[in-house]
């Protein structure tokens, strides 16, 4: 039983109130013809003066957000998928019931509105209302309308908070799809084949990693999570698949933080017959891509500007801690050189460590934060060095 809240008590009496107008407080459709983006898209750049000579009735509908009311008028704010519009409604616009329900709203109600646009005095482009149609009612209040949600742990805990009350959280949900269907688009003009692998398999494999553990009560057996998807991927290419991919779910159960989440998405995709500069160039290629598809290859993080314009910059291990640690290249041929920069730079556990191993800290200490746009690392091993050129291009 929820504890007593004046709050959610306030907003339940005034939903009593609604119910008593005989108007459905929960109803099944809303009067809608078009989105608040793409009413603001078609009348952005009319004039007070074209939307009176022309006047267009619309309908949208979108969640109150903010509320003036001065006596026999007020103005809302509505939102929906992070873009505002503004209505006007006057008392002896609207029917007397639906005047009603203008002053029983709360922020964070649901509202459809239908009316003709204009602009106000100010310049401020307007759904002048003439029929409103409830849609549901906020039961407990807004975050603070100036500051937002700030609290980091409920942020995480309670998205949906966090996507009302920080626009530029939502944008970067909305971002994330974007990306995963550009990511589609690509692979599928690329000849890959999206496919679905199971997530619940009987021995986990595919990485190294701690797996989630649950049991196949009909089967009477254990099965794990997965952790990637990689073996049954490589299963298909086996089967006779010449090019397949897979975003999907994977499940690790090691840590938790802001940036690590036991349940993730990954994409991994395989092809016969390719080696790992095709898998490098399609890479590249497929950033680019989904860069442009969310408004260009340059794209700000922070103080800087990345660029996914291929080809990326390709540079070996070794050439990294030379370039960014300031170490002949000749010496990191030496293990007992190796061993050495180990030591200078207070690496940990350097007699227990392999020299191949002791490249990787070095690489980490020296290079791995100076490398700020994408760059392909190569060369951890002799096999994974690929030649100056590809014989096949020549």
């Amino acid at each position: 039983m929820q504890p007593d809240n004046p709050y959610r008590q306030a907003r339940l009496d005034k939903l009593s109130k609604l119910k008593a107008l005989g108007i459905d407080v929960w109803p099944r459709k809303a009067v809608r013809d078009r989105s608040i983006g793409e009413l603001r898209a078609a009348f952005e750049t009319r004039t007070a003066e074209a939307l009176e000579a022309e006047p267009a009735t619309v309908s949208v509908m979108g969640r109150v957000m903010a509320y003036r009311d001065s006596g026999k008028t007020a103005f809302l704010n509505l939102m929906e998928g992070g873009v505002r519009i503004q209505v006007y409604a006057r008392k002896d616009g609207l029917s007397e019931t639906e005047w009603e329900i203008i002053r029983l709203l709360d922020l964070g109600d649901f509202l459809s509105v239908t009316g003709t646009m204009m602009r106000t005095k100010t310049g401020e482009l307007t759904v002048k209302a003439a029929q409103v149609q409830f849609l549901t009612k906020a039961m407990l209040p807004l975050p603070e309308k100036w500051h937002g949600l700030q609290d980091k742990e409920l942020r995480y805990r309670q998205r949906y908070l966090d996507l009302v009350s920080n626009p530029e959280v939502l944008d970067t949900f909305m971002t994330r799809s974007k990306i995963l269907a550009g990511m589609r688009r690509f692979m599928e003009d690329a000849g890959y084949l999206e496919v679905e692998t199971p997530m619940m398999q009987p021995i986990p494999g595919g990485a190294t990693a701690r797996p989630f553990i649950t049991h196949h009560n009909a089967l009477d057996m254990p099965l794990y999570l997965r952790i990637a998807p990689e073996l049954y991927l490589k299963r298909l290419i086996v089967g006779g698949f010449r090019k397949v991919y897979e975003i999907n779910r994977n499940f690790r159960n090691e840590g938790l933080s802001v940036r690590h989440n036991p349940e993730f998405t990954m994409m991994e995709f395989y092809a016969a017959g390719e080696d790992l500069r095709d898998m490098m160039t399609l890479t590249e290629n497929l950033f680019e891509a989904v860069a442009l598809a969310c408004g260009g290859v340059e794209r700000p993080w922070g103080e800087l500007n990345i660029s996914y314009k291929a080809p990326f910059r390709r540079l070996t291990l070794k050439d990294a801690i030379t370039e960014y640690g300031g170490i002949e290249r000749r010496l990191l041929e030496d293990e007992g050189s190796v061993r050495h920069f180990a030591r200078a730079a207070e690496i940990e556990d350097v007699d227990k460590k392999s020299a191949g191993v002791l490249l990787g800290d070095l690489f980490e200490h020296h290079a791995e934060k100076q490398l700020l746009q994408p760059t392909f690392i190569t060369g951890l091993s002799d096999r994974a060095e690929p030649p100056d050129q590809d014989p096949a291009r020549q």
